[in-house]
């Protein structure tokens, strides 16, 4: 009986609903649409700058070590998984023939994976590899490096060592260009702590690091190294789906209004079936479903439409991208539309039965 109901009032010709109710489900498919494009293209959009950083600086998964005892066993273990590389770091501050500035000094070897495009091949191996501005700033032959080392009678001094420029780098990240140099790692002080980038991975990067986490190691994801700006993208992302989730209020006050017109117009039908003897919670169950069904039918076809459009998009801009649906958002929002749906439909016939609409129609007979 249920599906009667449904299937008799869904699309009603009366009073123009069978109208009123096609231009909504096609509002709700466009807005649908609208927003899975748009958040698609912007988690593009963040992840091309997301991926540089997680390639150059900091690295997707990263192993604190305190000394060079546990280096084997991490690369045995975790061989298969992951390229696992190692290298020092320190603040130092540099002076060339320009003057100082405050530097970031990483120790590398041959297998560090850091996507660095030397002046030469391979790795430096005696001497300092600058930034190529910094180079051309100065064109220094040769640099210091000053930086803090324990000392004996007290517990931090500093300490000058001078360098051959061996070569010049870069990348596509202006700002680690501007803060990093790079030394051979056999010239890293032994008091500085290892740390062992994981790239590559060919499982999932929070399994790995619940695994090195079990096996008591110190990790830190790419996103706690990169904090700051991880936090500044995701609440970017949540201000933009605040913004277009405002187009489903519109589609919202839409569905309100004819299910408040639907609802008059089939008072006398409601009085009729209740007459016939079908519960009033079956009558609001009913008429629940079609506002389930109508958002149901709508948010598929804006699904259909948004992938058509992402995979048409690069074809048609000449660019050669995959974009992807942000499914956990689809579902929030989707599940939002059809519980709201389906209880405005709802209470809108069950305020009808309220207001006695058998007697109603009988004293008008």
């Amino acid at each position: 009986m249920t599906w009667m109901i449904v299937s008799r009032y869904m699309f009603s010709k009366a009073n123009r609903h069978r109208g009123r109710t096609i231009r909504i489900m096609i509002g709700l498919a466009l807005s649908t649409m609208i927003m899975l494009s748009i958040m698609s293209l912007m988690d593009h959009l963040q992840n091309m700058g997301i991926e540089p950083l997680r390639k150059i600086r900091s690295f997707p998964v990263v192993v604190r070590l305190s000394d060079d005892s546990q280096l084997a066993t991490l690369r045995r273990k975790y061989a298969d998984v992951a390229e696992i590389f190692f290298y020092k770091e320190e603040m130092a501050l540099l002076h060339d023939k320009a003057g100082s500035e405050g530097v970031i000094v990483r120790y590398i070897d041959e297998t560090y994976n850091g996507e660095l495009s030397l002046s030469s091949s391979e790795i430096p191996s005696e001497g300092i590899v600058l930034p190529l501005r910094t180079h051309f700033s100065s064109l220094s032959s040769s640099v210091s490096l000053t930086s803090l080392v324990s000392g004996k009678t007290v517990r931090m001094i500093p300490r000058t060592r001078e360098y051959t420029v061996e070569g010049v780098y870069q990348t596509r990240l202006a700002d680690f260009d501007s803060m990093y140099v790079f030394l051979p790692l056999s010239y890293a002080d032994d008091s500085l702590e290892w740390k062992a980038a994981f790239k590559n991975i060919q499982i999932d990067e929070e399994t790995l690091a619940g695994e090195l986490e079990k096996d008591g190691y110190d990790v830190t994801m790419w996103y706690e190294s990169e904090s700051l700006l991880y936090s500044a993208l995701m609440l970017e992302k949540i201000i933009m789906s605040v913004l277009l989730s405002s187009l489903y209020v519109i589609i919202l006050v839409q569905i309100v209004q004819n299910a408040a017109m639907l609802s008059s117009d089939k008072k006398k039908e409601v009085a009729a079936l209740s007459l016939a003897g079908i519960s009033r919670r079956r009558i609001v169950l009913s008429f629940s479903l079609i506002g389930f069904l109508i958002t149901l039918y709508s948010l598929f076809a804006g699904l259909a439409l948004t992938r058509i459009f992402l995979s048409l998009f690069p074809l048609v801009a000449g660019i050669n991208n995959e974009y992807s649906i942000d499914w956990s958002y689809f579902t929030l929002m989707a599940s939002l539309m059809l519980v709201l749906s389906s209880f405005i439909f709802g209470h809108a016939f069950f305020r009808k039965l309220r207001e006695n609409v058998v007697v109603e129609v009988l004293n008008g007979v």
